[in-house]
């Protein structure tokens, strides 16, 4: 710790952790806020109803930030079908 700010190398990875793809040091899972609701809505999709929340990885080094979401919604969205609920089969949107 230098003037009190942590370095990364303070931060031990534990197996598992995600990488950073553009320099390879630790990257914090958190979450995206844009004040309500930040979600990704696909290109064929009819808007808001059908879109999927999005995940949040920083890095602590760089400061890269990478947003991910439910690849299966996607697909089904595009496809106009429901993305599954748990223990249900997908549906006609």
């Amino acid at each position: 710790m230098i003037d009190g700010i942590p370095e990364v190398s303070d931060f031990a990875g534990e197996p598992g952790t995600r990488t950073c793809p553009k320099c390879g040091a630790i990257m914090d899972d958190g979450s995206l806020n844009a004040q309500r609701d930040a979600r990704y809505i696909p290109s064929r999709s009819a808007g808001w109803p059908d879109s999927t929340a999005l995940s949040a990885h920083a890095c602590i080094a760089c400061g890269y930030v990478e947003l991910a979401t439910d690849p299966v919604a996607v697909r089904c969205m595009l496809a106009g079908v429901k993305p599954p609920q748990p223990g249900k089969k997908p549906g006609l949107l």
